[in-house]
């Protein structure tokens, strides 16, 4: 996703940007990041994502999952 696209994720969630981040990156870089660290394969299709959450820690380790599924 892009910028915007993240800031407005953590606005619809009433995210503490002091607190958190959401970042991106470019498609390649975050689908390796996605498939090494996450264990959690990207696919190809447009806007789709997942129900999870992956809350990592400044050391880039993952500290919980979330599930935003209602």
């Amino acid at each position: 996703d892009t910028p915007a696209v993240m800031k407005a994720y953590g606005e619809k969630f009433k995210a503490d940007f002091n607190r958190w981040s959401f970042v991106t990156g470019k498609p390649d870089a975050v689908r390796e990041f996605s498939a090494k660290i996450l264990k959690l394969p990207l696919g190809e299709i447009p806007d789709s994502h997942s129900q999870r959450v992956a809350i990592i820690n400044a050391s880039g380790g993952i500290v919980e999952w979330k599930d935003l599924a209602p």
